[in-house]
């Protein structure tokens, strides 16, 4: 998968797997927004996050009706069926992650993973029909990191298989969440 190691936006484009076994971007100390109308669709991997990966160093945003649609992970050490990211991520201005998933492990949609790392859903964002194998149907936050959930962003249908939190699991000691005006 291509790895971003500067700044990139992704806009009105539809990037769409059709046999790989990877990411469809992964960012290293870099940004990375998926802008107006852009989706992301049909990635698999057997490592982190089945559409985006992040490092610490590196910040995620999906804004203005960007979408990530059945992306897959597969990872039996981590997961994040849309993303995984050890740093920022920010989802809201109408953005929807939908009918994600993990075969094997935490966060259906969005695993953040790291001391470093925070999850902002804001802006009428949607999380829908994601499933995690085991914690954290649409979210999961481990190792600390934040999460925090506002103005107007919905999840929903989403489940755990066989763990925590059909919506969001993020029970880690010192960990830190923030839900205000939404609908989960």
């Amino acid at each position: 998968y291509p790895v971003a190691s500067s700044d990139v936006t992704i806009k009105g484009i539809t990037i769409q797997s059709s046999s790989s076994r990877g990411s469809a971007v992964r960012t290293e100390g870099s940004t990375v927004t998926l802008g107006k109308d852009c989706l992301i669709k049909g990635f698999s991997t057997y490592k982190n996050g089945g559409a985006l990966w992040g490092d610490p160093a590196s910040t995620i945003y999906m804004t203005e009706n960007s979408r990530i649609t059945d992306c897959h992970c597969e990872s039996p050490t981590y997961g994040g069926g849309a993303i995984c990211s050890d740093g920022k991520v920010y989802i809201g201005d109408d953005a929807v992650i939908s009918g994600c998933s993990t075969t094997k492990k935490d966060g259906g949609a969005v695993l953040v993973n790291n001391t470093k790392a925070k999850l902002t859903l804001y802006g009428n964002a949607l999380i829908e029909n994601c499933t995690a194998a085991t914690s954290g149907g649409a979210i999961r936050g481990t190792n600390n990191a934040v999460i925090e959930i506002k103005d107007n962003a919905h999840i929903t249908g989403c489940k755990a298989l066989n763990g925590n939190g059909g919506a969001i699991c993020d029970n880690y000691t010192g960990a830190s969440m923030t839900i205000s005006g939404n609908v989960v």
